[in-house]
């Protein structure tokens, strides 16, 4: 009796865990991994990503995707991530690097938007950014220089249908090829409580007409 309560008790969390788990990630390609860029590869606006980058302009500034490892290390994660890169002069000011892809919510309410950021140690350094989502800035992000791959995350509200998640650079360049790191982006719907709780009522019928046969069982 003791082990099929338990796999009760184990099947309801599953369900309720899947319940409460957000729905799939709204944005595709969030860990930037097409087009593939090899070790020590990198490719200012590459074709065939579902995100679209800023070209390079002045031969350093605009935005792309790097294997870290590459040209621009931070610390050898052997992974890919998208750049923002930015240069003195009006270069940075007239053309921020940004990295931006138009997704589809499927119902209006409340989005949790995750990703990771780094910040590069030479050279410039690294630059500060902005996320926004229709234009309109959710946050503002700073890498320290050579600051490890960090994740942040935050809730952002939207209505049903296409929107724009952009990452843009924003801080006024005062050195020479300044750069930060963009990785593992995700969007996904935060569960209503009453889902959680719904799917929490639905099992206790199973469980208890489960436990009414263990009982009838003992008794005979």
């Amino acid at each position: 009796m003791a082990k099929l309560q338990l796999a009760i008790m184990a099947f309801a969390s599953v369900v309720v865990a899947n319940s409460a788990r957000a729905s799939f990630n709204l944005i595709t390609d969030g860990d930037f991994s097409t087009p593939g860029q090899g070790v020590g590869g990198y490719t200012y606006a590459p074709t065939g990503s579902p995100w679209t980058f800023s070209p390079l302009i002045g031969g350093v500034s605009g935005s792309g995707i790097t294997y870290i490892p590459s040209a621009f290390e931070n610390t050898p994660l052997n992974i890919q991530a998208g750049f923002l890169q930015t240069a003195g002069g009006s270069v940075s000011s007239t053309d921020p690097a940004s990295i931006s892809q138009v997704f589809s919510a499927p119902a209006a309410g409340s989005y949790d938007l995750s990703f990771m950021y780094a910040g590069r140690t030479y050279d410039g350094g690294t630059t500060t950014f902005k996320v926004s989502v229709d234009g309109s800035s959710v946050f503002t992000v700073t890498p320290l220089s050579g600051q490890n791959f960090t994740p942040e995350s935050l809730i952002v509200t939207l209505a049903n249908g296409n929107h724009t998640l952009a990452f843009t650079s924003t801080a006024p360049v005062i050195g020479y090829d300044e750069t930060a790191f963009i990785g593992n982006v995700s969007l996904t719907a935060v569960p209503e409580p009453t889902t959680i709780i719904s799917a929490a009522l639905m099992l206790l019928p199973f469980g208890a007409s489960t436990l009414r046969i263990l009982r009838r069982k003992q008794v005979a």
